[in-house]
C-alpha cells in the first residue's frame, strides 16, 4: 500500500491505496502504479470528520494513462469518492501486457481515508453496521473491508463472513472478491469452478472486472 502525503494539512491524516488487480490469466501481466500526484484530503469532510475506503475500477489505456474510473463502492461520503476519483484519474501506470503486449484493461483500487495514522475508523464501522443490519448491501460490503483491516482480531474473524454474506444477497462487487478468493485460494479451498460462478454472478450485474476476468478466459490458481 503507498502512502500519500497531505501537503499543508492541519491534522496527522493517512490516505493510502492499493492497487488490487484480478488474478493474472495465462500471459498477462497486471497493471502496476509508477506516478501518482500528492492527493488532499476534502476540508469540508475534515470539518465533517469523514473516513471510510473507496473502491474504484480504473480503466487503464494501453500507454498507461486513465481513461475511466467508477465507483465499485463507496466510502459512504460522496466528497471523499469524488476526490479518490479525480486523484486517480491523475495517476500515471505501467499497463498491463498479454502475450508481451500493452493492452487497455481495469484494475481495483481502495482508496483509505482516516483522520489519524493510528485511528481504527470506529465511527465509520459504527454506522456501517446500523446500516447492514438495515440491510444496506453497500454498507456490508464497506464493513467487511473496513474488517478485514481491524486492528481487532475478532472484527478480521468477521470480515469474510459479511462479504459472503453481501454476495449471496447479491452485491455484485461481493460477488467479484468471493470469486477471486476461490480462484487465488484465500481464505478458502482454491476451487476454480465456484470462482467462475462467481464470477458469472458478478458479470451478469455489470461488474467490469468480473467481466474482464472471463473475457481473458483461462484462470490460474
Amino acid at each position: 500500500m503507498k502512502r500519500i502525503p497531505f501537503p499543508g494539512a492541519a491534522l496527522a491524516l493517512s490516505l493510502c491505496f492499493a492497487i488490487l488487480p484480478p488474478a493474472s490469466a495465462a500471459g498477462e501481466d497486471t497493471p502496476q502504479q509508477e506516478r501518482c500526484e500528492p492527493a488532499r484530503y476534502p476540508q469540508l469532510s475534515l470539518l465533517r470528520q469523514e473516513e471510510g475506503l473507496t473502491v474504484l475500477a480504473n480503466l487503464i489505456r494501453s500507454e498507461g494513462t486513465v481513461k475511466r474510473v467508477v465507483v465499485l463502492n463507496s466510502s459512504g461520503s460522496p466528497l471523499l469518492d469524488q476526490a479518490a476519483i479525480e486523484a486517480l484519474s491523475k495517476c500515471k501506470f505501467k499497463p498491463a501486457t498479454h502475450d508481451g503486449k500493452p493492452i487497455e484493461s481495469w484494475a481495483r483500487v481502495e482508496w483509505r481515508w482516516s483522520m489519524s495514522e493510528n485511528d481504527d475508523m470506529a465511527l465509520i464501522k459504527y454506522q456501517a453496521r446500523d446500516a447492514s443490519n438495515l440491510g444496506d448491501l453497500a454498507a456490508r460490503y464497506h464493513l467487511s473491508l473496513l474488517y478485514a483491516e481491524s486492528k481487532k482480531a475478532s472484527e478480521r474473524k468477521k470480515a469474510p463472513e459479511l462479504l459472503r454474506s453481501a454476495a449471496e444477497a447479491g452485491w455484485s462487487q461481493a460477488q467479484f472478491d468471493v470469486a477471486r478468493n476461490y480462484e487465488r485460494g484465500i481464505g478458502v479451498e482454491a476451487d476454480l469452478e465456484e470462482a467462475m460462478r462467481w464470477y458469472g454472478k458478478a458479470a451478469a450485474q455489470g461488474n467490469v472486472l468480473a467481466r474482464q476476468r472471463l473475457e481473458l478466459g483461462e484462470l490460474l490458481l
